[in-house]
């Protein structure tokens, strides 16, 4: 497989590597770290707003520990988006052989 093989592809979008569904996966991965980036700074910035109007003070968050009930509502959170992300990638193939 060759890493860059910059082949058009329909659509006219230049394809980076030699199997379509690298490049999808890569759109993905991107995706998400763009997602992840823009969650991160909202979380920053709400965290600093709060400290400097003096509702959370320095170390409450490293410090907090959340009852069974949350804990296991966050769990739970996680794996449906663990589940999401993967379901997403599952029909990476089918695109391939039908694509849009």
């Amino acid at each position: 497989m060759s890493i860059a093989s910059s082949v058009a592809v329909k659509g006219g979008r230049s394809a980076f590597f030699d199997h379509p569904d690298v490049d999808r996966l890569l759109s993905m991965l991107l995706a998400l770290m763009a997602e992840h980036s823009v969650l991160r700074e909202r979380l920053l910035t709400l965290e600093r707003a709060l400290a400097e109007a003096g509702a959370l003070s320095p170390g409450a968050l490293e410090a907090y520990v959340p009852e069974a009930s949350v804990a296991a509502d966050w769990d739970q959170e996680r794996l449906d988006f663990i589940r999401k992300v993967l379901e997403a990638g599952s029909n990476i193939d089918e695109l391939s052989r039908h694509p849009e």
